[in-house]
């Protein structure tokens, strides 16, 4: 089992190495940050369980670092150190979610102590149900079965663009839809599918419906949504599976809402469909579980940032660091940036001026029956 992750983000080297040492010789993992500016870009690498930060330092402070942690994840645990308490930060700590707001200097014991509730009250807040989870376990006595039947015989497919900045047609994203009230919502679907069991038909159904649409691949690559689940699916990776014949036309789009299974076998499952002519892609980059260190065994062709950070990047100067980092890095590795979710023209203005190659959302077209 690996050791809970802490960033530990400090401007006094002395405390931090202090610090350091104080938490990896009770079991954790510890990368430090000098300054805010440096926590940035950690907190785009991702894979932390803690963050611990000094209130008061130059440039970006604690609360600024707070801010950033809130822009990507509701769930990552905060913990405060400061020596020169104020009421004003208190109070947006409260307002920000921080875990704890402790008094430099800290004693030991209750420093480890503080640090181990945080992590297990990060841990419990991952494994809460989701809402759409919850929404399924409340329908099962009122036939869930019957509903996700109804679901499947009435799934049918939306096609989203992805576009250059150009403004020119890139790609196009098929999205899973059901006219089946009780399971209309995509989330919610998903989960009964889950619940019963039946992901795999689901993932089959949907990409034989993907695979008969010859207008979609007429005018570009076609994205596919997997849930990690479908890369143990054997058929993805034999003719039976009707994307085979289209392999190189498509992209993998696997989601990073949950944490993709670690070891060899995912890789090899990727190298496997790669050799078979299909791209890769990494869904909702810089939501909670994403974890760029996760490229090493996924190495996508593309990264699609995660809605919550472009929603009003244009009016959160923390947003536009956070997704800079993450872009610098992705291009580094030779991976291409999807912008979903833009809604505003000033969110396009803001993600295509920090290298975001491709562009996606309501502003520029809705999900739609039929293909451009």
């Amino acid at each position: 089992m690996s050791r809970p992750h802490v960033l530990l983000v400090d401007d006094d080297r002395d405390l931090v190495d202090v610090t350091r040492e104080l938490l990896e010789d009770g079991g954790y993992q510890v990368t430090p940050a000098a300054d805010g500016e440096a926590a940035l870009r950690e907190l785009a690498v991702g894979g932390h369980d803690l963050v611990v930060t000094d209130v008061g330092m130059p440039g970006l402070n604690g609360v600024d670092v707070l801010k950033a942690v809130r822009a990507r994840d509701h769930d990552l645990p905060v913990v405060f150190l400061t020596g020169n308490p104020s009421l004003e930060t208190a109070i947006e700590a409260v307002h920000l979610g921080a875990q704890r707001y402790l008094l430099k200097p800290v004693a030991a014991n209750d420093l480890l102590a503080t640090v181990a509730d945080a992590v297990a009250e990060g841990q419990r807040r991952r494994e809460r149900p989701p809402a759409a989870m919850l929404q399924v376990e409340g329908m099962e006595s009122a036939g869930l079965p019957q509903a996700f039947d109804r679901a499947m015989d009435s799934l049918w497919i939306a096609w989203q663009p992805l576009f250059r900045r150009d403004g020119s047609l890139f790609a196009h994203e098929a999205l899973l839809r059901s006219r089946e009230p009780a399971l209309v919502r995509p989330p919610v679907l998903l989960a009964a599918a889950e619940r019963l069991g039946r992901l795999g038909d689901l993932g089959d159904r949907v990409r034989r419906k993907v695979a008969a649409e010859d207008r979609a691949f007429g005018s570009g690559l076609v994205f596919v949504n997997l849930v990690p689940s479908d890369l143990r699916d054997l058929s993805l990776l034999t003719g039976r599976c009707p994307l085979t014949a289209r392999a190189g036309s498509v992209v993998l789009e696997i989601t990073e809402q949950a944490p993709l299974a670690e070891g060899g076998d995912v890789r090899e499952r990727l190298m496997d469909l790669r050799a078979m002519g299909y791209r890769i892609a990494l869904d909702d980059l810089g939501a909670g579980h994403s974890n760029l260190n996760s490229f090493a065994a996924v190495e996508p062709d593309f990264v699609k940032l995660d809605m919550a950070l472009v929603r009003d990047i244009d009016r959160e100067p923390i947003k536009r660091r956070l997704v800079r980092a993450m872009v610098e890095t992705c291009h580094d590795l030779g991976i291409t940036v999807v912008a979903e979710g833009l809604e505003r023209p000033g969110e396009r203005e803001v993600v295509e001026e920090l290298g975001c190659d491709l562009l996606q959302g309501f502003l520029l077209a809705r999900p739609a029956a039929v293909p451009l």
